[in-house]
């Protein structure tokens, strides 16, 4: 299936929090690792009655510095104007310069309703640590842990809390119970791998869920189904 870049296609799936198996998105720059700074394009060339002729597109930066060329070889047909050949040789090279990133994450049946080419959009829950607060644990257990100093909660929001866990030399993240006001004694929703124990370092912030458009490059089973 050709995937195409046009802009008017319609969204198949939304994809968030509710469909996305936790901790399991992984969002990856994806940019040119060769860093093209040439292309050539070979084209027939119509005033040379159709001869093979080649053109050079260099980036204005290598051409101003000692950067050595790292071209890109372009071979088209049915192009004989030297214009078309530089049209084709320019988007070349701002496609390879694009900073692209890819997100892989897994769902469920919800991916049956998308296949390679389609649009989508992925919810990326993200918590803004400096809106916030961190210290250190007094104490706790598996299911709480009293922190340093008074957090206020602000009702309508969604906090995450990160433990590192000293013993354990592990972090943990996990989604706390919501209150109001100031709360020294912080409770996940699920339990800690490990108990919450004094000098576990912490921190604590508001998680909201971005939303990106995205293209599906490719949809795969998981083995275990």
């Amino acid at each position: 299936k050709i995937i195409t870049d046009r802009a008017d296609l319609p969204t198949r799936q939304v994809f968030h929090s509710g469909n996305i198996e936790r901790d399991s998105m992984e969002i990856r720059d994806a940019a040119d690792q060769e860093n093209i700074n040439q292309v050539v394009i070979e084209f027939a060339n119509r005033d040379l009655d159709y001869q093979r002729d080649v053109r050079y597109l260099t980036t204005s930066s290598a051409l101003a510095s000692n950067d050595p060329l790292r071209p890109f070889n372009v071979t088209v047909q049915g192009i004989a104007r030297e214009s078309e050949a530089k049209r084709i040789a320019s988007i070349s090279m701002q496609r390879r310069q694009q900073t692209r990133h890819e997100v892989s994450f897994i769902t469920g049946v919800e991916a049956i309703h998308v296949e390679a080419g389609d649009v989508a959009v992925v919810g990326a829950v993200v918590t803004d640590l400096e809106a916030g607060i961190g210290g250190r644990v007094i104490d706790g257990g598996s299911d709480h842990a009293i922190i340093d100093r008074p957090l206020n909660m602000a009702s309508g929001y969604t906090y995450e809390m990160w433990l590192w866990h000293v013993d354990a030399d592990t972090p943990e993240i996990r989604t706390v119970s919501s209150g109001a006001g100031d709360q020294i004694t912080i409770r996940p929703t699920s339990a800690f791998d490990y108990a919450a124990r004094p000098s576990d370092r912490f921190a604590i912030g508001i998680s909201s869920e971005d939303l990106i458009k995205i293209r599906v490059m490719r949809v795969e089973r998981q083995p275990d189904g």
